[in-house]
């Protein structure tokens, strides 16, 4: 289980808890913080973090599981439409039609990866 640090941006995230999805700049599987444990906020912050948030944050992976640890914010809102363009190219390329943007290919099980 080796430990990296990466980029990522918050795809969702459940005010309840404070848990998240990220989009990581690996191109690999999300990653999920578990919110329960991490406390749903940044490390050093405290800020709560929303979707569209750049964070930097530690990598490891627990079974088939990435899990993101201690994270840090870089950029409140880097992203604020990247949930919405994904949806738009992922809808592009389920109905067969060039993405318009450019942003999303199909990779790995037909998830879509940044170009």
């Amino acid at each position: 289980m080796s430990i990296e640090r990466v980029y990522g941006i918050v795809l969702w995230r459940d005010a309840a808890d404070g848990s998240a999805v990220i989009w990581c700049d690996d191109q690999a599987e999300l990653a999920f913080l578990d919110g329960a444990r991490e406390g749903g906020s940044c490390k050093r912050t405290g800020v709560a973090l929303a979707s569209g948030d750049l964070i930097l944050f530690a990598l490891h992976e627990e079974g088939d599981v990435r899990r993101a640890r201690a994270a840090e914010l870089v950029n409140r809102d880097g992203m604020p439409r990247l949930v919405e363009m994904l949806k738009l190219e992922a809808a592009a390329l389920t109905h067969g039609v060039e993405p318009a943007g450019g942003l999303a290919q199909p990779g790995a099980a037909g998830r879509p990866r940044l170009v």
